[in-house]
């Protein structure tokens, strides 16, 4: 069975997640496994940059993935919205 490897900061651990037909990691084995988090995204060396991992049209990750990348989580910063920022 094909696997990505992500790593979660909250937690400070790898944790390998199996994908099923096409490369997809299914949004709701995402959210059962890593309740709270957002996104994934990957350090690209080329680019010298992080890069997102985008969603499908159902809310899927499907990508060309690569074993040899430890992709990590993205979670929401947990910063409270100030009322004048919404007015």
């Amino acid at each position: 069975m094909t696997y990505v490897r992500i790593y979660d900061s909250k937690k400070k651990h790898d944790t390998c997640l199996f994908l099923k037909q096409d490369n997809i990691i299914r949004k709701d084995y995402f959210i059962g496994t890593f309740p709270g988090a957002t996104g994934i995204l990957y350090k690209d060396e080329q680019l010298n940059a992080y890069v997102s991992i985008p969603r499908d049209s159902d809310g899927n990750f499907q990508f060309e993935w690569d074993q040899n990348v430890v992709y990590q989580l993205i979670y929401v910063d947990g910063m409270k919205i100030c009322k004048k920022m919404i007015l």
